[in-house]
């Protein structure tokens, strides 16, 4: 084991001591007082006590952050036309590549009431007491963006609010205009809305929004980084695009999401609207039909070509629409995948394994 892992683990344990079953804020990783900064640099934490230590407990934990290929950054930040700072590529990035990989900033519960130990331990809000549960909520995440290294707390401090207010709070409206979900760290047994964490970023959180992105956004717990894998080729030059919203909503609802962000979106989805609507908000229902139509075939043993191409149709009208990028694209990429090695479609069975693995293939 390297020098590095048995500091870190030494480290963890000793801090795994003393830590209580409170709100607890610190860098992760570790670093004890004097100590230099993590090459791949720490980030500010605050959250449940539990949920330090399960990140800690990872097995692995840290891992170097990942690198794009050739070890050089993949994309920079610089002005827009029209949207403010944005992130471009600066070579070609290719389908399942990472384009960005970064340790956040600030890691914290979204729902910020959890930053409370009054409201974790279940006090009821009422009228009579929400103001003051609130005003110390805010008044503990200013204490943990004091906290931050001087520069990491500049670089927070310089991203943009949106349309957001959080009781005239600066550091929090940054958080909720600028936080990715980790979807990994989150309190308690699984993630629910109320207690899963946000990870704002540097780079990462100057990406903007499209409704037809270009990356994928992911939370890599044994490097404690955010990720971002090209949804498809990226030309030098281009603009990255995240969503920040459900790709499988209507237009009029995506729309409604984003006005909290200011953001009102002109990609060719919003465009054209009427067209896009009638793919995107139908395609969990053709899943479900699609599926259940191959589960009635294959008990007859009907199986065939024909619904291959029914599920391959569904494949290429989400590339069309740009949404690549959604869940829903890679769940259903494996469906074809094996609908197409099941009928001995083989040229196409292996079409689609090769995309499969670009997308899934573990980032070193």
């Amino acid at each position: 084991m390297c020098t590095a892992c048995q500091s870190q683990q030494s480290l963890a344990s000793k801090f795994l001591e003393h830590l209580g079953n409170g709100v607890v804020s610190t860098s992760l990783p570790l670093r004890s007082p004097g100590e230099p900064a993590d090459p791949d640099g720490n980030s500010q934490f605050a959250g449940q006590a539990s949920t330090a230590k399960r990140i800690l407990d990872t097995p692995g934990f840290p891992q170097p952050v990942p690198k794009p290929a050739g070890g050089a950054p993949a994309c920079e930040v610089r002005q827009t036309n029209d949207m403010g700072l944005g992130v471009f590529a600066t070579r070609v990035i290719n389908e399942g590549e990472l384009v960005l990989a970064e340790r956040p900033l600030l890691v914290v519960p979204t729902f910020t009431l959890m930053l409370n130990n009054s409201y974790v331990n279940g006090q009821k809000l009422t009228d009579a007491n929400v103001k003051s549960v609130v005003e110390k909520s805010i008044e503990y995440f200013k204490d943990v963006v004091e906290k931050m290294e001087p520069d990491m707390k500049e670089k927070y401090q310089s991203l943009t609010l949106g349309n957001f207010n959080e009781g005239g709070c600066r550091e929090m409206a940054i958080l909720q205009n600028n936080a990715y979900n980790t979807h990994v760290i989150f309190d308690g047994m699984k993630e629910t809305p109320e207690d899963v964490y946000g990870a704002v970023s540097n780079i990462g959180s100057r990406i903007n929004h499209s409704c037809r992105p270009n990356v994928e956004q992911d939370f890599d717990l044994k490097s404690f980084s955010l990720t971002f894998r090209a949804a498809r080729r990226i030309e030098r030059g281009e603009q990255i695009f995240a969503t920040y919203v459900g790709l499988i909503l209507s237009t009029a609802e995506r729309q409604a999401k984003l006005a909290r962000y200011g953001i009102i979106c002109k990609c060719a989805a919003c465009v054209k609207a009427p067209q896009s609507d009638k793919i995107r908000t139908q395609i969990v229902q053709r899943i479900d039909h699609l599926l259940d139509l191959a589960k009635e075939a294959s008990e007859q043993k009907a199986l065939s070509k024909k619904h291959l191409d029914l599920f391959a149709k569904l494949l290429q009208d989400m590339v069309d629409e740009g949404m690549q990028a959604d869940p829903y694209y890679i769940r259903w990429l494996r469906h074809v995948m094996g609908m197409a090695a099941y009928v001995g479609a083989k040229d196409m069975a292996d079409q689609f394994k090769e995309e499969y693995a670009r997308r899934t293939k573990p980032f070193c």
